[in-house]
């Protein structure tokens, strides 16, 4: 009795293992990049052949000998009508219910882009304002429209680290990055289009454990989602380089960390938007931080807010010309009391 349990057991489990799987990243709910192709992988027995549809588009292909398998599918443009995605194979069917075409956005970094939307108690409130304003925010929180991807902190998991996208509300919103939320709902009220943003960060890292090859974070919390079609990276790091004495080499850092992504991404032209490190004067603990920015002071181009420099990063420029590409930022507002802190306040873009 005992030896047929064991054998159905093994031939449910045998089963289970040959069934289609789609990657982490894939899920009802999300939203696809417009104006790209749309790459879609995952893993199925070794010569299974399956079929993908998806807003008209069918796509067959068969699993290779390591078991993986991947689609293109043709460009499209933004949409707010919902649709499905049908993966089926010899065992079973996929189907992604409530997917949207629109902008898809990463949000990676450190502290500052993980702080979240439940205003954590031991982050210092604003002096000026409102000072439960993200709480506010957070509570009244609602577009259909932005979908929300959160990875979690876990270096552990074999897979992506995620519960998949989410519809905004309190419950999925309470872990994501501000800065991230903030950025996807001034996008969405600008282009009035459906907005994905993927938030993936952990405080205290450095540029190096986000870094291709020899970082964890990347290998477990960002590699998992390459090739998904982005727009662009949003980023917000640098104070852990900054502590350590960076600051005549992390310009090097951070041009190894943009081209490599690019390379991930296949796109050497992927708009990469970062926060460089305002003037602050910050005591923590041993340390006694005082910094306008990480490059050469002739490399800086003071940017309008008055406290966030642009550093002109080497690289390849939109139009494909080698030359110089400054970067984009979401402006830290000081306004709010709290100028000199290591960790500003609003996380608002303006």
């Amino acid at each position: 009795m005992r030896i047929i349990f064991l054998w159905i057991l093994l031939a449910i489990a045998t089963e289970l293992s040959a069934e289609v799987r789609l990657a982490e990243v894939f899920t009802s709910n999300m939203v696809l990049q417009q104006g790209k192709p749309i790459c879609i992988w995952g893993m199925a027995e070794e010569g299974e052949r399956l079929t993908i549809r998806f807003a008209g588009q069918k796509v067959i292909t068969t699993a290779d000998a390591d078991k993986h398998w991947s689609v293109e599918l043709k460009p499209m443009h933004a949409s707010e009508k919902p649709r499905k995605i049908f993966v089926s194979g010899k065992h079973n069917m996929i189907v992604l219910n409530n997917i949207l075409i629109g902008e898809v956005w990463l949000a990676s970094g450190q502290s500052n882009m993980e702080y979240s939307m439940n205003n954590h108690p031991h982050f210092i409130k604003p002096r000026k304002g409102d000072p439960d304003y993200l709480l506010h925010e957070w509570e009244r929180a609602e577009n259909p429209n932005i979908r929300l991807l959160y990875i979690e902190k876990n270096l552990k998991c074999d897979t992506l680290p995620t519960k998949g996208w989410q519809m905004v509300g309190k419950e999925s919103l309470k872990p994501f990055s501000a800065a991230a939320w903030f950025f996807a709902k001034m996008l969405q009220d600008s282009l009035r289009i459906p907005i994905g943003i993927i938030s993936s960060s952990w405080g205290g890292t450095k540029i190096e454990k986000w870094t291709p090859g020899i970082g964890m974070q990347y290998k477990k919390m960002v590699e998992p989602m390459t090739p998904f079609a982005i727009r662009g990276v949003l980023w917000y790091q640098g104070e852990s380089n900054l502590i350590d004495g960076d600051t005549d080499i992390y310009t090097d850092k951070q041009k190894h960390l943009i081209t490599s992504w690019r390379s991930a991404w296949h796109d050497d032209t992927l708009p990469f938007y970062y926060v460089q490190i305002s003037a602050l004067h910050a005591g923590m603990g041993k340390y006694s931080i005082r910094a306008s920015g990480f490059d050469r002071p002739e490399k800086q181009t003071p940017s309008r807010s008055g406290g966030v420099y642009g550093t002109q990063v080497p690289g390849n420029t939109r139009s494909g010309k080698t030359g110089t590409e400054t970067a984009g930022s979401l402006t830290v507002k000081e306004q709010d009391g709290s100028k000199g802190a290591v960790h500003p306040v609003f996380k608002g873009a303006s």
